[in-house]
């Protein structure tokens, strides 16, 4: 019997009381129940075709831990893929983790609605 864990549905919540904390404005850690959209998957496999580095990666997909997208990018790609910069960016980290620990802004990254971010003011 497969567990999830944590409980995407909390136990004393009714699934209306959960679809509206999964609204919520502001970003939280993507959990067991953010599962890879095609979309997503997609969007990586350019990433990393583009030789997007692991700051670039994780900023593509800002709620994401580091260690929930590489073993994404194992899945996808094998253990042999190596990232740029892979140890920048904590094991679990996400992106807005990071900028908090480094001291950087996320002025010059523009999130948008899906979550997935576009770097701008960012040399090529």
């Amino acid at each position: 019997m497969r567990r999830t864990k944590p409980k995407p549905v909390k136990d004393a919540e009714t699934y209306e009381m959960y679809l509206e904390r999964r609204k919520a404005p502001k970003p939280t850690r993507a959990d067991d129940g953010d599962r890879w959209s095609d979309e997503d998957v997609q969007h990586l496999l350019e990433l990393l075709d583009a030789g997007a580095t692991a700051v670039e990666l994780a900023a593509a997909f800002p709620t994401r831990r580091w260690v929930m997208l590489r073993t994404k990018i194992k899945r996808l790609r094998g253990k042999g893929i190596r990232i740029e910069k892979a140890g920048e960016i904590g094991r679990d980290e996400t992106f807005f983790d990071y900028l908090a620990r480094t001291g950087q802004s996320a002025e010059k990254y523009d999130v948008s609605v899906r979550g997935i971010t576009e770097i701008t003011n960012c040399p090529a």
